[in-house]
């Protein structure tokens, strides 16, 4: 059975859908040679940081500098307010060269500053974090990654990053034991209650962190990460976790000392969290979670691939989309207003162009998506197999030409999205940063701690219906779910996409949270 949850309006991606928005930004790409095109930022190509090809580093400089001092930090208290004493903030102060420091946008940084929200990834673990070496880790990462540690500003009549200058904090949540033990996403409640998030991202920064213990250690505790969409993807939010982490581990494991910080005085309840106040309805659409383990992936494979040809090559993910597909066309073709079972339908599948337009570690929004035209008939008649293969002759296809000439395949995508179709999802499978996300420790090498849990927090307030998502998850079992689907359903017919896609996923168990 599939679990479904209702719409929280208290967050959002904050995206319009991609072919309706993205498009004309993308489209000017069209005209850029392959490096200019992937690397605006200074000319080079945006690769890891310490390379020689990155802007962050100065010539010669190593990507991992000694251990320093106690970080720069200034600790106060929030505001006077009701829960002013269940939190600390932490301002990190990062260190100011003599110049401003300014690095350009691409259109897709533009698109996500007009219309992106911050994308929020939520890490539980077993032993509790350390304030001071968490601050300090943080300090070192970004040193990595300093467009995190940026803000947008105005430049010469263009937008650009502002290095170095965001307004960035580490907030520190006292919570009760029980709520410490919820879920990750009844935790991004409280931070929306007693410490919310500017608006403004030319004044602030891009980047926001919560730390949420209880006055005993024995109790774990959770990392909440947030980053604005103007930076980075997916991958780009896992790979600066991963470095963080690896920071923290090098700490941990040193001798160096770090200046003690002490957590809030009292602790946020679960009373405080169902205060009618802070409660909203749901609106929107029904969000249907279906988790799968690694066992039952390879079963559903296993069985969609009967019939298949002799050495013929589908993915999961391919198999995945294509159900999804087949069950939910009885339902969006009604909603569609199709006159003819001959129209046609789009399916979008977004495609991380990591090792082929540019280096595989590159930070930044390093995809795109590929429009797969469908005829309403090869959803209708719910041939799995067959809507999998044009899945994957397309992907096929745009990625070779996206590897051979970036540029020509940008062409190719404009011609092809200048038709406007009825869009019944954009695929979005995150599969690639949870690899890298299911590194993210923060322990000491040998300590009996690990990643209890991971959590990509957007993913349970989905804000169309036209959104598809494959969350990762930290699988610490082989018992634990690899992957978690969500599908957001209009609400007059959420019963029967719920008993369509349980058809279709019989070896799909609800999903709950930790």
């Amino acid at each position: 059975m599939l679990g479904y949850q209702p719409y929280n309006p208290g967050y959002g991606h904050g995206a319009a859908p991609y072919g309706q928005m993205m498009d004309p930004l993308m489209s000017q790409m069209a005209m850029l040679t392959t490096a200019q095109a992937m690397a605006p930022y200074g000319g080079s190509l945006y690769g890891a940081p310490g390379s020689p090809m990155s802007p962050y580093a100065a010539p010669g400089s190593p990507s991992f500098m000694p251990p320093p001092g106690p970080p720069a930090v200034s600790s106060s208290f929030s505001p006077p307010g009701r829960f002013a004493k269940c939190r600390r903030e932490i301002k990190v102060v990062q260190p100011q060269s003599p110049n401003y420091r300014f690095m350009d946008m691409t259109f897709v940084d533009k698109h996500y500053y007009e219309h992106g929200m911050p994308q929020f990834l939520g890490f539980r673990f077993s032993h509790a974090l350390d304030p001071s070496r968490t601050v300090q880790a943080l300090k070192l990462a970004l040193k990595e990654y300093p467009v995190v540690g940026s803000k947008v500003t105005a430049q010469l009549g263009d937008l650009k990053f502002l290095l170095e200058e965001g307004n960035l904090a580490l907030q520190l949540i006292n919570v009760s034991p029980d709520l410490l033990s919820s879920p990750i996403g009844q935790l991004m409640q409280v931070c929306d209650i007693i410490c919310p998030r500017p608006r403004d991202y030319k004044q602030n920064g891009l980047f926001y962190g919560f730390l949420f213990r209880t006055s005993n250690k024995e109790d774990g505790s959770v990392l909440i990460a947030g980053f604005h969409h103007v930076m980075g993807d997916a991958f780009s939010y896992a790979m600066f976790m991963s470095k963080w982490s690896e920071f923290y581990q090098r700490l941990a494991s040193s001798a160096s000392k770090t200046a003690e910080i002490k957590m809030p005085e009292e602790a946020f309840t679960q009373v405080n969290l169902l205060d009618p106040n802070y409660m909203k309805s749901p609106t929107g659409p029904v969000h249907h979670s279906l988790a799968f383990t690694e066992a039952a992936l390879k079963t559903l494979k296993e069985n969609a691939m009967q019939g298949g040809q002799k050495g013929e090559i589908l993915s999961t993910n391919d198999l995945l989309c294509a159900q999804a597909a087949c069950a939910l066309a009885p339902t969006r073709f009604r909603k569609s207003g199709a006159t003819s079972v001959m129209d046609e339908v789009r399916i979008c599948m977004l495609i991380d162009f990591r090792g082929l337009a540019v280096p595989e570690r590159t930070f930044g929004n390093r995809w795109t998506d590929s429009s797969i035209d469908f005829r309403w008939q090869e959803l209708l008649e719910g041939n799995v197999l067959q809507v999998a293969r044009k899945l994957r002759a397309h992907l096929k296809a745009d990625t070779e030409l996206m590897k051979r000439d970036f540029p020509s395949y940008q062409r190719e995508k404009d011609r092809r999205d200048q038709r406007k179709l009825y869009r019944m999802f954009t695929w979005n499978n995150w599969s690639k940063a949870g690899e890298e996300m299911r590194k993210v420790n923060f322990a000491q090498p040998g300590a009996d701690a690990q990643l209890m849990d991971m959590r990509w927090c957007n993913c349970t307030w989905l804000p169309t219906t036209q959104t598809a998502v494959v969350e990762p998850m930290a699988a610490v079992s082989p018992k634990d779910p690899k992957i978690v689907v969500w599908i957001a359903s209009d609400r007059d017919v959420a019963g029967a996409e719920l008993q369509m896609l349980n058809k279709v996923w019989p070896g799909g168990q609800p999903h709950s949270e930790r």
